[in-house]
């Protein structure tokens, strides 16, 4: 099993197995984020306007432009995408397929600021600090969902192409459809999910 996590100082750590390796990314002694796997990650600094990504050990790629620093990452299963939560309230969806450089694809609007993004490949799914989720169609940029039965978004994780679960500040937990955001399950918490 390929397992990929932060570690402080800027670095990176790939488990493969008995194997570890180590790569310095930022140097910073901020957190930085990570999402998805060995092959295939997102990273960004939080606080920062840095966002990289690299696909199958290619050398890492900037995605620039995101001016109130990014919030949160993620990329597709299929490692075509981008999403970036920004700070100053945009979701910016890159595109990475068949190019040397990304391009953005679609920014979408935003009222709060938004704390946290996931990607599939046909939908975005934010959540804000003022509690609300939707999802944004990819192809057009509509938003076509919204929940907003949430305390301040903490959490967005995808667990499939079809669902996500959800964090909220106070610790409410739920396990949601994508994309109509339909609720399949309610976790009980006893505390935050920061």
């Amino acid at each position: 099993a390929k397992v990929i996590s932060t570690i402080a100082g800027g670095e990176i750590r790939i488990d493969q197995g008995r194997e570890q390796s180590r790569k310095q990314i930022f140097a910073s002694s901020r957190r930085i984020m990570v999402r998805g796997t060995p092959s295939a990650y997102v990273l960004a600094d939080f606080g920062s306007t840095d966002v990289l990504v690299t696909i199958e050990n290619r050398s890492m790629i900037g995605l620039p432009g995101h001016i109130g620093g990014a919030s949160d990452a993620d990329i597709s299963a299929s490692g075509s995408t981008v999403v970036v939560a920004t700070r100053e309230g945009k979701a910016k969806v890159w595109t990475l397929e068949g190019q040397n450089q990304p391009r953005l694809l679609r920014e979408l609007p935003h009222a709060a600021e938004l704390a946290q993004a996931t990607i599939t490949d046909e939908f975005v799914v934010t959540g804000d600090f003022s509690g609300a989720v939707r999802t944004w169609r990819i192809s057009d940029g509509a938003q076509i969902a919204m929940n907003d039965s949430f305390s301040p978004v903490t959490t967005i994780v995808r667990l499939s192409v079809d669902s996500i679960a959800v964090g909220g500040q106070r610790g409410d937990i739920k396990i949601l459809r994508v994309p109509d955001l339909s609720t399949i399950a309610t976790i009980e918490s006893s505390g935050s999910t920061v």
